[in-house]
């Protein structure tokens, strides 16, 4: 990912869900968010920011 704006990764072949806060897609500064089992793939609709 590159972009001035946080950004989620979803890596489909193990589940890892990622999250980048500033955008740069450095591996540093990942946050691992979640482990995600039986999905092969995500959208906008699947999340709900509160």
């Amino acid at each position: 990912a590159t972009s001035t704006k946080g950004t989620f990764l979803f890596e489909s072949d193990n589940g890892r869900l990622w999250f980048d806060a500033d955008g740069k897609g450095t591996e540093a500064d990942l946050e691992l968010v979640a482990m995600l089992k039986n999905v092969a793939a995500l959208s906008t609709g699947d999340f709900l920011l509160a």
